[in-house]
């Protein structure tokens, strides 16, 4: 179903044929994200991706990129996280060169022209003006900075701070490049139809396999929580709607229980007929949306509920969430509920595997970060293999009284009156 190339540069080659599509996808992945940044520098790694797009040798400009690729329909973007960068390019299979060149040129020749980062810090500032504007958004990021302290590097926010993108220097993003682009961060993956091995090879080694200065080796130094007891963040914001994020650390994307969290996490607030969704949304109507979500890094995670609430009844809502965490670890799972929730882990991973390019992002993801690969095949043979006990097992090991963290946004200054809630 896939096979592993190596490039002599050092750039690793991850190919999943898929026969029965008309579209190819490219995804270009560096294993850097904000992670590897310092307070000075925060936000570097996402002002890179954009810059990246800005303009190369030999589209010099966003409009001679955007244009190459429109005329020929191509889906294209990037994004950065944590622990990693990605660009990709979605494009009918006989234009796939197309998208190696384009991405190839992003790789190796960025011109990082002075004007171009000058508006694009203009764009990134505005963006966190966005974010800070919109509490459903930066709500998530507050949660990660309580849980993880602002201070350590999975605390920090990925698109930076004003402060820190107002300041960043040209010499400042260029010495970044240099440490992180280097051929042995990258990891290619093309998926969809794509043309026998050989052809593949040489178009591949044709656009990537040149060499480069040696970047650093990236030495990750592993994450370790530190919670000892509850922790409240609040940020007043002049709101109808309060947006609250409450979870606990999580676990790696190497852990023996992660598919026994994905199955718990579904029958809690991952779908809309989870226990938060039907008995806060549905029966008490004390929020217009409540999910949960499961996150998981290459040596840390975190698991939380997201809500967005009626600010009178916060108190009672809060309650009646850490209620259902309670019950969860408590009483466990039925087996009508295990089964069920197996099923739609099942459906909506056969779901996104149909398409090329989220294809590529499920086996480079795990590549990329754990040097693991899985087949949708042997992820769905793990979720089978999930009991109750597990669920309750795994459950009962995070959901801790002293490891929840509490974010909310919305018309409140004082955090005190929220620590006698947290009860789990």
């Amino acid at each position: 179903m896939y096979y592993l190339e190596k490039l002599s540069n050092g750039i690793e080659v991850l190919v999943i044929p898929q026969h029965e599509t008309q579209a190819a996808s490219v995804m270009m992945m560096v294993n850097v994200g904000s992670r590897e940044e310092n307070a000075k520098n925060t936000g570097v790694s996402h002002f890179i991706e954009h810059l990246l797009f800005k303009g190369t040798k030999k589209y010099p400009n966003t409009e001679i990129l955007s244009r190459t690729l429109d005329a020929v329909g191509a889906e294209f973007n990037a994004y950065t996280s944590k622990d990693h960068t990605a660009y990709y390019i979605k494009i009918q299979h006989e234009k796939l060169c197309l998208a190696f060149d384009v991405l190839s040129d992003m790789l190796y020749n960025p011109l990082f022209a002075a004007e171009e980062i000058e508006r694009e810090r203009g764009v990134i500032l505005e963006e966190i003006n966005m974010y800070e504007d919109n509490p459903m958004m930066s709500s998530e990021d507050l949660f990660e900075q309580t849980l993880f302290d602002d201070a350590t590097c999975l605390g920090r926010s990925v698109i930076g701070t004003k402060r820190s993108i107002a300041g960043m220097t040209r010499n400042t993003i260029l010495a970044y490049r240099k440490s992180w682009y280097a051929s042995h961060h990258v990891l290619l993956v093309v998926s969809g139809r794509v043309p026998e091995k050989e052809h593949l090879k040489k178009d591949i080694e044709k656009m990537f396999n040149k060499k480069q200065a040696n970047g650093r080796r990236l030495k990750r130094s592993s994450y370790i929580n530190t919670l000892a007891k509850p922790q409240v963040a609040v940020k007043f914001k002049d709101t109808e709607q309060v947006h609250l994020v409450m979870g606990v650390p999580g676990i790696s994307y190497t852990h023996k229980d992660r598919f026994a969290l994905a199955v718990a996490n579904r029958i809690l607030g991952g779908s809309m007929s989870s226990r938060l969704f039907i008995n806060i949304r549905e029966r008490q109507g004390l929020c217009y949306y409540i999910r949960s979500s499961a996150d998981s890094y290459a040596d840390a995670g975190s698991w939380y509920v997201r809500a967005g609430l009626d600010k009178s009844r916060i108190h009672e809502a809060i309650r009646l969430i850490l209620k259902e965490l309670n019950r969860l670890k408590t009483k466990g799972v039925t087996l009508k509920e295990l089964k069920e929730a197996k099923e739609g882990v099942r459906g909506s991973t056969m779901l996104q595997v149909e398409d090329s390019l989220s294809i590529a992002q499920f086996f480079g993801t795990r590549k990329l970060l754990v040097n693991e690969i899985k087949t949708p095949e042997e992820v769905l043979a793990e979720i089978d293999r999930v009991t109750r006990a597990d669920i309750q097992r795994v459950s009962m090991q995070l959901l801790k009284k002293n490891k929840l963290a509490l974010a909310i946004i919305g018309p409140f200054e004082d955090t005190q009156q929220f620590h006698p809630l947290l009860q789990l």
